[in-house]
């Protein structure tokens, strides 16, 4: 099982001193863990790498991918309804330190 995992933290830690320690490393980790049968892989990647692997590899899983099926493109199935929504990436900044940027 080869799984795809997009550097996302606190989903997926890929760098520093707590890498590999981010809620869906370690739920990874549990689901290789309970399915000894399988080889498991855990490849870091950019969506775009993430969607070319999927469409051409016999076993892909990606996790907390499911908002994303449009984009991963055709045959792409997801099996399993969000259980979480990571809010977008940004900045807050003080409105007087706004102009120091």
């Amino acid at each position: 099982v080869e799984w795809y995992v997009l550097p996302a933290e606190p989903v997926y830690i890929a760098e520093g001193e707590n890498k590999g320690k981010g809620f869906g490393d370690i739920l990874i980790k549990l689901l290789a863990k309970n399915m000894p049968e399988y080889e498991h892989k855990i490849l870091i990647s950019n969506l775009l790498r993430i969607k070319k692997n999927i469409q051409s590899t016999e076993n892909p899983v990606g996790t907390f991918l499911s908002g994303l099926p449009d984009r991963l493109g055709p045959g792409v199935q997801v099996s399993a309804e969000p259980v979480l929504f990571v809010p977008p990436l940004g900045v807050a900044v003080r409105k007087d330190d706004s102009a120091k940027t």
